[in-house]
């Protein structure tokens, strides 16, 4: 009897033995690996020739340098026996090989050695794709490559598009090509819809395919517009009550413009500085160009209680236009709904700065 598992005696005394074979660990599909070894002990063994495998994933030979094959067919003398088992791993799957090893012959019984070690496909590890540098039709994407796999990475980049859930390789594709290995890589963004949720991945290409991260998302901000870029055109104070406003540059898709009635108070100076420089408990309508498109300049829009000729209108609507000492303003601000965007309030006397 022994305490070594690789062993194997009969009553008689005969019998095989053999030490362990250090593990490969896990190694990229189609290369060989190697070599370990280990070594078969024999005790009072008749002169049948011993033999060594085979098992899936592994090939064997008797010296280090010499030629491996699937299994060994040994000559010996019988007796006392000695042999080095020099062992190369050649994954071909990304899978497991972890097996047993026979080992027979001599007249003994037969013993097996564990040998361990599994296939990998070799792609790019990917982590931590970021956003930054949010503007109304751009940003700074990117991602953190922290394994490179089994070959050099050739191609990195992103792929942002509008729909939730977008199929891996789908989408706009923003890429480099090269040879890249880990780290943190960015690339800038062009191009994208403004006010609007945009969806992205990172992907990262080596000789054995393309890994792509999860899908993250960010929204890009508003268009702000310069004085002059629109002007009301009309104002009508009888029932039903209605404006219009003409745009002298292209609105993009998306683009909000609010509209208040809330005019400034009479005491001066009136200016954005002023405390309660607005009056409040007045209208608002919030408007947005949802036409998929770009309203072109020189539009009229016309909009009458919460309907928008172009585009849609939101919010509690303008009513209760004067005939005469009432006024009209466009302006922008970051909120995007609620009954009075950007104000502090509906009392006597508000803040505004929009």
């Amino acid at each position: 009897a022994t305490d070594n598992p690789n062993s194997e005696f009969t009553a008689a005394g005969t019998g095989l033995s053999a030490d362990l074979l250090t593990a490969f660990g896990t190694q990229c599909i189609g290369g060989t690996f190697g070599p370990n070894s280990y070594t078969i002990t024999g005790t009072l063994l008749t002169s049948a020739n011993i033999t060594v495998g085979p098992l899936s994933g592994y090939q064997f030979s008797t010296s280090e340098f010499g030629t491996y094959s699937d299994d060994l067919d040994l000559i010996q003398p019988g007796g006392a026996y000695s042999q080095e088992i020099w062992v190369n791993f050649l994954p071909i799957a990304a899978i497991s090989y972890d097996g047993n090893i026979p080992v027979a012959g001599g007249g003994a019984s037969s013993i097996s050695v564990a040998a361990s070690g599994s296939g990998t496909s070799g792609l790019p590890t990917l982590v931590s794709p970021t956003s930054a540098s949010i503007t109304s039709s751009s940003a700074v994407l990117g991602g953190d490559i922290s394994i490179i796999g089994c070959t050099a990475v050739t191609e990195r980049g992103i792929f942002w598009s509008l729909t939730n859930g977008f199929l891996d390789g789908e989408g706009t594709e923003v890429s480099e090509s090269g040879s890249f290995g880990t780290g943190v890589f960015t690339l800038s963004v062009t191009g994208l819809p403004s006010n609007t949720v945009i969806y992205y991945k990172v992907f990262a290409s080596n000789g054995s395919g393309t890994v792509y991260s999860t899908q993250q998302s960010f929204t890009t901000s508003q268009v702000f517009f310069n004085v002059g870029d629109i002007s009301i055109i009309a104002i009508n104070s009888n029932a039903p009550e209605n404006f219009a406003f003409a745009t002298w540059v292209s609105i993009p898709n998306n683009a909000i413009i609010k509209f208040t009635d809330g005019g400034f108070n009479g005491t001066a100076p009136n200016s954005v500085n002023t405390a309660g420089n607005a009056r409040g408990s007045e209208s608002f309508v919030l408007w947005r160009n949802n036409t998929g498109s770009a309203i072109a300049a020189g539009t009229v829009i016309k909009i009458e209680g919460l309907t928008a000729s172009i585009g849609i209108a939101t919010g509690g609507g303008i009513n209760g236009l004067a005939a005469g000492g009432d006024q009209l303003f466009a302006y922008q601000g970051n909120a995007t709904s609620g009954a009075t965007p950007d104000y502090s309030g509906t009392g006597a006397a508000v803040n505004f700065s929009g």
